[in-house]
């Protein structure tokens, strides 16, 4: 039992990895990126919102895929899906094969992300609130790393913007072999469950629409840091790698929050 809570554990930290740097490493190489591909400021703003609007119609669809499937199954597939879009900015010649990307990770994390929160409730119902801390701060940690490191990373792998971007696919890669045990480890414990509750949408219940108001202030607040702050930065003059600080200086500062 212990080794299977480590591995679901360390399974839950790399999955979480996963569902961020594939927006927040866009911003620090942004202004690189509006020159090479000629893009207008409408579109490169599409690069930090396409993946938001998918990330939020998206997870509509995270409940009945888990009903249907095995979640674990689906959160390996989703995370191989974020993987191989993010490896794909290597071949981004054009804003629309960038802009498809961002499509494409906006949706994997949108199934990934609801479903995790349902692995927690399943697997650590004692101790979710702590759980869920892990979890968060497995995010921001990846946030941080990714808008901190990819200016750099452009600099060591042939200064190239799409080279940094499609980096952080290695997250995937590292995750993938452990979510395969976890699928192995969950099949034994779903045939000792009872059936499944099939979720369904509070669309009546006002405290959900409020608690979904709420959620999304407060993603909104995250994402216009994440997306513009480094950009932003680079426009007052000074360079991509400390606009990239900046932005590491301000994920971390979230840490203790998402810890406690």
């Amino acid at each position: 039992m212990i080794n299977r809570n480590r591995l679901f554990l360390f399974a839950l930290i790399l999955a979480a990895f996963n569902l961020r740097p594939g927006i927040t490493s866009v911003s620090p190489v942004l202004n690189g990126i509006t020159e090479d591909l000629s893009m207008s400021s409408m579109s490169a703003s599409l690069l930090t919102s396409i993946p938001l609007i998918c990330f939020g119609f998206c997870s509509l669809f995270a409940g009945r895929l888990a009903n249907r499937y095995q979640s674990e199954k689906i959160i390996t597939f989703f995370i191989a899906f974020i993987g191989i879009a993010t490896l794909l900015r290597v071949f981004s010649n054009s804003s629309t094969n960038l802009l498809i990307t961002a499509l494409f990770i906006g949706a994997g994390i949108g199934i990934v992300s609801p479903l995790l929160s349902g692995f927690i409730k399943s697997y650590f119902p004692e101790n979710a609130a702590s759980m869920i801390g892990i979890y968060s701060t497995s995010m921001v940690i990846g946030a941080s790393i990714s808008i901190g490191l990819t200016t750099p990373l452009q600099h060591m792998l042939n200064d190239s913007w799409k080279n940094g971007l499609a980096f952080w696919s290695i997250f995937a890669l590292v995750a993938l072999p452990l979510w395969f045990l976890v699928t192995k480890q969950a099949q034994k414990h779903t045939h000792k469950s009872s059936k499944k509750n099939r979720a369904s949408l509070p669309l009546k219940n006002k405290e959900a629409w409020l608690l979904t108001c709420f959620v999304g202030l407060v993603i909104l607040l995250f994402y216009c840091f994440a997306a513009w702050l480094p950009a932003i930065v680079e426009e007052k003059g000074e360079t991509a790698a400390f606009g990239g600080l900046i932005g590491t200086i301000t994920m971390l500062a979230q840490l203790p929050a998402t810890l406690f």
